[in-house]
């Protein structure tokens, strides 16, 4: 009887550490498949999108939030680049 506890002790430690050492690798490789969060800004009005890429193509934009209005002489800090580079 103790066998069977430590064998099922046993499997069910290593069920969890097969799922965690998934979703652990899921968070830190993207791979080509790619989704994200970004403001995207027209002049001084910003809001967040999820942005859903294939390589470096993109899917699907979905706006996620409402939107913020900055001042007029508001000028967005970031660098230009692309959604799914």
């Amino acid at each position: 009887m103790n066998r069977q506890w430590i064998a099922i002790g046993i499997l069910v430690i290593l069920v969890f550490a097969t799922i965690f050492g998934m979703a652990k690798k899921s968070e830190t490789e993207l791979g080509p498949n790619q989704t994200f969060t970004k403001a995207i800004c027209d002049g001084t009005s910003c809001a967040d999108f999820l942005i859903y890429c294939s390589g470096d193509k993109l899917i699907k934009k979905e706006q996620v939030t409402g939107f913020v209005v900055f001042p007029e002489d508001w000028k967005d800090p970031r660098s230009p680049e692309g959604l799914c580079e």
